[in-house]
């Protein structure tokens, strides 16, 4: 499992704030990756243990005695009815329950947490986790995701539970009633079979509800037949297609206010940036140059690229630019061990390509100025926060022929 380039540089944006990484090491990455893995583990065993519940508990409502007969809307009622009512009180929850805070815990957000603790993971990096997925609208929508995806593993469950047991038991399907009459019973089942109807599962006729009435003298084989496979479809459409919509909906829902709120984060970020300069780095102001002298940013093309330099992709998340992807010397810097062999060479003829689609923090920039003797370059590919990066690189000292932005070959076909 990865994580993705949006949601590492949205982790790199907050490292500074309340819920920050105190050091950029490699093992709070890799914590963080922990955290992602279970989460994701966590959401597949609640939906095996939800599906392992179903295939337990159906047989249950099948239980006939001696006679063989099953109560038709009695076996409808025990197989959807905890899943219509949870679905109810879902909705209730939505429609009352205001939107949480990243300070607040949930459920899930509790379990992921002990699993966590069990593990060692690292606890700033588990709050990370909760502010990137659980803050604003987007907790409710994850949650809402986890809980449907359950309730529909435990319907899958259920479902084959009873095909299982109705293709190696033969029953009778019946209906009583004291306050209710066979009209009564002929609108229901017309009602309730409208949507199997749609993708031409049969709904019981007149006659299968006349003669599954019970202490009726004679049921068909057909009709049992007729009985069965609408209940299954049923409980398919009514139970495992509603939670699978919900499901899906609630997906589309978290990942647009989980963007919405990376966004919000990224672009936050350089504001302060850009207002308090002592963000960068508060103890090398003697090193920084004025604003009033920040050189503009030149764009290299392919042709200026030096094909004699090593290249290092410095914390790439991404995939490498074509032009350095075909340069045989290519050394990732992703990690500080490999930073600090970088910064023990002696060989100044090197060029380090930083992704410019994540904002530059201190620890990289501290990086970069550490890094200036023994580097012929810095290359910046992207464009989101190249200003933000070029400005930050001569405010650190480094020379402004140094700095450049690097054209990809899609570029120069333009």
């Amino acid at each position: 499992m990865k994580i993705s380039p949006e949601e590492l540089h949205t982790l790199e944006t907050i490292k500074s704030d309340e819920y920050s990484l105190d050091k950029t090491t490699p093992y709070d990455k890799d914590s963080y990756l922990k955290i992602l893995c279970y989460a994701k583990y966590l959401q597949i065993a609640l939906i095996l243990v939800f599906f392992i519940i179903g295939c337990v508990i159906t047989p249950v409502a099948f239980e006939t005695g001696n006679n063989q007969e099953i109560n038709t809307f009695w076996l409808l009622t025990v197989l959807l009815g905890a899943h219509l009512f949870s679905l109810f009180l879902w909705l209730m929850f939505q429609l009352k329950k205001p939107v949480p805070t990243a300070s607040e815990t949930t459920w899930f957000t509790d379990l992921l947490k002990r699993a966590v603790n069990l593990t060692g993971a690292h606890n700033q990096s588990f709050q990370c986790y909760v502010r990137l997925h659980f803050s604003q609208a987007t907790g409710r929508w994850y949650l809402g995701r986890v809980v449907h995806s359950a309730w529909m593993g435990y319907l899958i469950g259920g479902l084959l539970s009873a095909l299982l047991f109705l293709m190696t038991h033969q029953v009778t399907f019946v209906w009583e009633t004291t306050l209710l009459t066979a009209t009564d019973f002929q609108s229901l089942t017309k009602l309730i079979g409208t949507l199997p109807s749609l993708i031409g599962i049969p709904t019981p006729s007149v006659e299968d509800i006349a003669t599954s009435q019970i202490n009726s003298t004679f049921q068909s084989d057909e009709t049992r037949k007729t009985w069965a496979v609408w209940i299954l479809s049923c409980v398919f459409i009514y139970g495992v297609m509603v939670r699978l919509l919900c499901t899906v909906i609630c997906h589309v829902l978290y990942r647009k206010k989980r963007n919405d709120l990376w966004q919000q984060l990224v672009q936050s970020r350089p504001k302060t940036y850009h207002s308090t300069r002592e963000i960068i780095d508060e103890n090398h102001h003697d090193t920084a140059v004025s604003r009033t002298n920040i050189t503009p940013l030149d764009a290299l093309s392919v042709a200026d690229f030096p094909s004699d330099s090593s290249y290092f992709l410095f914390e790439w998340s991404r995939v490498a630019p074509s032009i350095v992807a075909s340069n045989n010397a290519i050394v990732p810097l992703n990690d500080s061990v490999a930073q600090q062999h970088y910064l023990e060479d002696s060989n100044n003829d090197r060029i380090i390509v930083i992704d410019a689609e994540a904002s530059p923090d201190r620890g990289s920039l501290r990086f970069m100025r550490n890094a200036d003797s023994v580097t012929r370059s810095f290359y910046l590919h992207g464009n989101r926060f190249a200003h933000a990066w070029s400005q930050a690189l001569q405010e650190n000292g480094i020379a402004a022929e140094k700095v450049a932005r690097m054209k990809d070959q899609s570029e120069d076909s333009l």
